[in-house]
């Protein structure tokens, strides 16, 4: 039988467990949003000039040519929040589709995680590039090159650093964190979205971050997809799990329960 400081303890945990998150700068799930119609992310349509999510300042902009597809499925990954019923993938030609945060979501200090789904495809280059605000500057890339080698490069798939083996074909969990102040980007390749920040990278690259005020996705020549991006300022704003608020629900209606009989 539940006790109820135990409950209790276990609600005040979920609360907190919730609250330690930072701030969620911005997001895209590529949400259909008129299922039975051909709006914005319906299966069979661009994402070009699509605008869903939150925290941008602009639409999906072609900037490299090709076709990216929304194709029925969202992807998914252990115990990560998705939302999404359709997601990107490259229909033709190589693609390069770059939207800018919100001006208010622009950051030149601190640290900023990035969080993305890649669906890889064993050949070819799938990856995300942050850059600043009007798209002058890089400040760096992560995702996969050459044929799922996970890797982290200054803005573009060359150069920098990979872990020199490919990974398996399927969908994959990377975050990126990227260290303004001290210049530095580390990689995490499918870390546990359930437990924190690991202690070990899988990849670091210093070289300099000023500013990051845009997000490109980009398939140069291979077969990949992507989903569930994130950018935040905490590793929890962008690994979030249902779990610990589901707990504090739950946690709260059992002690309202025993408060009731108690009272009875």
């Amino acid at each position: 039988m539940w006790n109820r400081h135990l409950v209790f303890g276990l609600a005040v945990a979920g609360v907190f467990s919730v609250s330690a998150q930072g701030a969620l700068l911005a997001y895209e799930g590529f949400v259909d949003v008129d299922p039975a119609g051909s709006g914005e992310y319906s299966i069979g349509e661009n994402l070009l000039s699509n605008s869903g999510g939150s925290g941008w300042d602009s639409t999906w902009a072609n900037v490299g040519g090709g076709d990216y597809i929304h194709v029925a499925g969202g992807l998914s990954f252990g115990g990560l929040t998705t939302s999404g019923s359709t997601h990107p993938d490259r229909d033709s030609g190589n693609v390069q589709m770059q939207r800018s945060l919100d001006a208010g979501n622009v950051r030149t200090s601190g640290v900023v995680y990035v969080s993305v789904l890649i669906d890889a495809g064993g050949s070819g280059q799938g990856f995300v590039a942050l850059k600043s605000d009007d798209g002058s500057s890089d400040a760096g890339s992560f995702g996969f090159r050459d044929g799922n080698v996970p890797f982290i490069a200054d803005g573009w798939y060359t150069g920098g650093v990979d872990t020199g083996a490919a990974v398996a074909d399927g969908v994959h969990l990377l975050v990126a964190r990227f260290d303004i102040d001290n210049d530095e980007i580390k990689l995490y390749l499918n870390p546990n979205p359930t437990l924190s920040e690991p202690v070990s990278a899988t990849l670091t690259l210093n070289r300099p971050v000023d500013e990051i005020g845009s997000a490109k996705m980009i398939i140069w020549g291979g077969d990949y997809g992507h989903d569930e991006l994130r950018i935040g300022e905490t590793w929890a704003d962008v690994t979030p799990v249902p779990e610990p608020a589901s707990l504090a629900f739950l946690g709260l209606g059992c002690l309202l329960i025993l408060s009731r009989r108690e009272s009875a």
